[in-house]
């Protein structure tokens, strides 16, 4: 079902809902990766296999990214990104306050959903960070070193981030299905890059008051993000409810993995644990 959400600021994001075939268990807020779009392959795949098992899954479309409101692939500051999940999940938890809130988010989304209970964890049952943005990330390591000046000096040009696209997944299909998305944008500014850069230390920085329920999982052979940093942020992560799996030679977007339906299935598990 397509919905739409409006930003405090007056930006309409786009927003879908999957709905389960019985009573779901749980609410999913499911956010998607840079560059990303609410309808991309990755995402449709994932809240269609989540509803499959019980879940009312609610995906939202970032501002700056597919066909939602802002200036492309560019936000003032990160806390643009927080606060549009903040009012979109207490949207969503108005509507069904006794169904638990998961955020399940992907790359940069799975550090968004991470940042996100650092600083509100009140209201939310559990976070499922996948392959977070949590550590080093892939990309030119020059661009990265000039990302602080860039961001102050020219702050909307459109540069190429230097990603390994190709790794996206070993499903050569879903790996072209991926990147032949018309709204897929791989050029992004260097003060969304610089955002995300510092969300990560602080993010890392705030792991030892974390206190949300915390599932992380990392593909091994993911050059994109950095299975390393999202172990790291694990260990220091403050709450006694966490949990982290690796995916032996598992690509960078586990929801369109060859082993997909573990994914899907290793989340569901853990998110009905987490119900009872």
């Amino acid at each position: 079902m397509t919905q739409s959400f409006k930003t405090n600021d007056g930006l309409e994001l786009r927003a879908r809902v999957n709905e389960p075939k019985d009573t779901p268990r749980a609410k999913i807020i499911l956010v998607h990766g840079i560059g990303d779009q609410v309808d991309g392959v990755p995402y449709k795949t994932a809240a269609e296999a989540l509803a499959a098992r019980g879940f009312q899954v609610h995906r939202l479309e970032l501002r700056g990214h597919g066909t939602s409101g802002g200036e492309k692939m560019y936000i003032e500051a990160w806390h643009d990104f927080r606060n549009d999940l903040h009012s979109f999940a207490q949207n969503i938890i108005s509507q069904s306050p006794s169904l638990p809130l998961f955020l399940v988010g992907i790359s940069m989304g799975g550090l968004l959903v991470t940042n996100y209970a650092a600083h509100f964890p009140d209201d939310i049952a559990g976070v499922v960070a996948v392959a977070p943005a949590l550590g080093d990330t892939g990309g030119s390591p020059i661009l990265r070193a000039l990302l602080p000046v860039l961001s102050r000096l020219t702050p909307r040009i459109r540069v190429d981030a230097g990603l390994d696209l190709a790794r996206l997944t070993r499903d050569p299909q879903l790996q072209k299905e991926y990147l032949d998305d018309p709204l897929y944008q791989a050029k992004i500014t260097p003060r969304i890059a610089a955002e995300l850069l510092a969300t990560i230390q602080e993010t890392r920085a705030r792991a030892p008051q974390f206190r949300v329920p915390l599932f992380i999982l990392h593909g091994t052979a993911d050059t994109i993000t950095s299975p390393k940093g999202s172990y790291e942020f694990y260990e220091m992560a403050a709450v006694q409810d966490k949990t982290y799996k690796r995916y032996e030679g598992a690509y960078h977007n586990l929801f369109v993995e060859t082993n997909r339906a573990e994914i899907y299935d290793d989340i569901a598990n853990w998110i009905n644990a987490h119900t009872k």
